[in-house]
C-alpha cells in the first residue's frame, strides 16, 4: 500500500510538471501564432512581397546583418577588423551593439537572398522567447498559476513597447532577458544565491549595452521596492551589498566586450 502511494505521488507530481512544460511551451507559441499570422495577413516575407524591412531596419541594420552572415560562414576575421568600414577600421564596438546577440545565428540557415525571411523569423522568435522568459519568471515566483500565466505572458510579449521598436531588432532581447534578470536579483536579495543574476546580467551587457545601462537602472528601482519586504536594517544592509558585489561581478565579466568597445 505504501508502495501505491509513493508511485502515486511521483505520477501526480510528473502530471504537475507536464502542465508546466505545457504552459510554457504555449507561452512560446502564442505570441509567435498572433505576430505570425499578422504578418501573413500583411503579406510580409516569405508569405508574400512586402517585408519588414522598413526604417531603420531596412536602412542599416539589414546590412550589418548581411555582414554578420557572411562575415560568419565566409570571413570569420572580419569580426575584429574590416575594409567593409571605410578605408578600413575596428569592428569591435559596431559588433557590441548590433551583432553581439546568439539569437542572430539563425540568420546564418537563410540564404542571403531570403534575408528577409530571416529577420522575420528572428523577429517572431523573439517575440516568443519575451513570452516564454516571463512565464518562467511567474511560474518561478508563484505569482499566477495556470492559463493565467498564458494571459500575462502574451500580454508582455506582446506589449506597446515590444510592437514599437520590432524595427530596431537589436534592442528586443532586452524584453527576453529582463524576466530572467529579474528572478536572478530576487535570489540574490532573499535566498543569497548570485549566479543567475549575474550570469544573466552580464549576458544582457554583452548582448547589447544599450539597452542594459536601462536594465541596470530597473534593477536600482526593483531592489528599492522590495526592501519593505525585509523588516531587520542589518538584512536589508546585506542584501544591498550582495546585490552591489553581484553586480560588480557581472560587469567585470562583461568587460571582455565593454573595454574594447570604450
Amino acid at each position: 500500500m505504501t508502495k501505491i502511494f509513493y508511485l502515486g505521488g511521483h505520477f501526480v507530481q510528473f502530471r504537475s510538471q507536464l502542465k508546466k512544460q505545457h504552459i510554457l511551451l504555449i507561452s512560446f507559441l502564442l505570441p509567435v501564432i498572433i505576430m505570425g499570422g499578422y504578418f501573413a495577413y500583411r503579406s510580409m516575407a516569405p508569405f508574400g512581397q512586402n517585408s519588414l524591412l522598413t526604417v531603420d531596419l531596412g536602412q542599416q541594420y539589414i546590412d550589418f546583418f548581411s555582414y554578420f552572415r557572411r562575415t560568419l560562414l565566409h570571413h570569420p576575421s572580419e569580426f575584429i577588423y574590416s575594409f567593409s568600414k571605410g578605408l578600413g577600421g575596428e569592428m569591435w564596438g559596431t559588433n557590441a551593439y548590433y551583432l553581439w546577440s546568439p539569437l542572430n545565428l539563425i540568420l546564418i540557415f537563410f540564404p542571403a537572398a531570403h534575408l528577409s525571411s530571416g529577420v522575420l523569423a528572428l523577429t517572431l522568435l523573439k517575440y516568443g522567447l519575451s513570452g516564454l522568459s516571463f512565464a518562467w519568471l511567474l511560474t518561478k515566483t508563484k505569482l499566477q498559476t495556470g492559463i493565467r500565466i498564458l494571459a500575462f505572458s502574451t500580454a508582455y510579449a506582446l506589449n506597446g513597447w515590444i510592437v514599437a521598436n520590432q524595427l530596431n531588432l537589436l534592442w528586443l532581447d532586452a524584453m527576453i532577458i529582463l524576466p530572467l534578470v529579474i528572478w536572478g536579483l530576487h535570489q540574490v536579495i532573499f535566498a543569497r544565491k548570485f549566479s543567475c543574476y549575474i550570469c544573466w546580467l552580464a549576458v544582457m551587457m554583452i548582448d547589447n549595452y544599450y539597452m542594459a545601462w536601462m536594465i541596470c537602472i530597473f534593477t536600482i528601482l526593483f531592489f528599492i521596492w522590495q526592501l519593505p519586504i525585509i523588516n531587520n536594517w542589518q538584512e536589508r544592509m546585506r542584501a544591498f551589498s550582495r546585490y552591489i558585489v553581484s553586480s560588480l561581478i557581472a560587469t567585470g565579466i562583461s568587460c571582455i566586450v565593454l573595454l574594447p568597445t570604450i
